[in-house]
């Protein structure tokens, strides 16, 4: 929802079509968004979003792109890569776990 709504006022501002923008597209130098444009956007998201974090134009100017706004404004939402690294981790541990079993019992070698 965050994100189809800052595309949206993306869009809005900008004129780029929605269908375009990405999450890794850089405000300033692919958007050509400046710090007015910034300012409008967080009003818009301020007007239509409830319960999301406040977002100062000091915070916006250290954004650098789409995905950023949207990471900084749901901070409890895991990032994709994160829960694939964590899965990753555990697979390793489970399967370390599973060897020292196996290693423990008499006749086995691994």
């Amino acid at each position: 929802k965050i994100f189809s709504v800052l595309v949206d006022a993306i869009s809005e501002l900008t004129g780029f079509p929605v269908e375009m923008l990405e999450p890794d597209m850089n405000l300033e130098s692919d958007l050509g968004i400046d710090s007015i444009k910034r300012v409008e956007i967080l009003s818009k998201l301020e007007q239509e979003l409830e319960g999301v974090n406040t977002l100062s134009s000091e915070d916006m100017a250290g954004l650098k792109n789409i995905q950023d706004i949207v990471n900084f404004l749901t901070p409890d939402s895991p990032d994709i890569s994160t829960i694939s690294n964590a899965d990753s981790d555990t697979e390793s541990e489970i399967e370390n776990n599973n060897k020292k079993k196996l290693q423990s019992l008499p006749g086995m070698k691994i």
